[in-house]
């Protein structure tokens, strides 16, 4: 995916969704630790550009640098591509039906998660 391993995608993703963040806010985003999400930033150097947060000595501000926008846009683009035609024939309609019938019939036979 253009050079990009999955998990720093993902990190490249919320970046460009949440336009200029915090890595506690993008590891929150992700379900992941903010160690995690350093790691990951550094993975895309070039790519986001890091910057002391002013309102807050501890934290820093992440957002897309050019280069990271084209990254993803292409990453992006590189995904739909190689998904098109997987849905093919597929009701959508029919099939978030279908799906919610599935969790119904779990909730009702496994019970509730909590």
């Amino acid at each position: 995916m253009h050079g990009i391993h999955y998990a720093p995608f993902l990190v490249l993703l919320m970046v460009g969704v949440l336009e200029s963040t915090s890595q506690q806010t993008i590891a929150a985003n992700l379900g992941v630790s903010r160690a995690s999400v350093t790691q990951r930033l550094r993975a895309l150097t070039g790519l986001v550009d890091v910057t002391p947060d002013p309102n807050d000595s501890r934290a820093h501000c992440v957002r897309l640098s050019e280069a990271g926008a084209v990254t993803l846009a292409a990453a992006w683009h590189g995904l739909e591509v190689r998904r098109n035609g997987i849905d093919n024939g597929v009701d959508e309609t029919t099939l978030a039906s279908q799906l919610d019938q599935l969790i119904a019939n779990s909730i009702r036979i496994l019970g509730s998660p909590s």
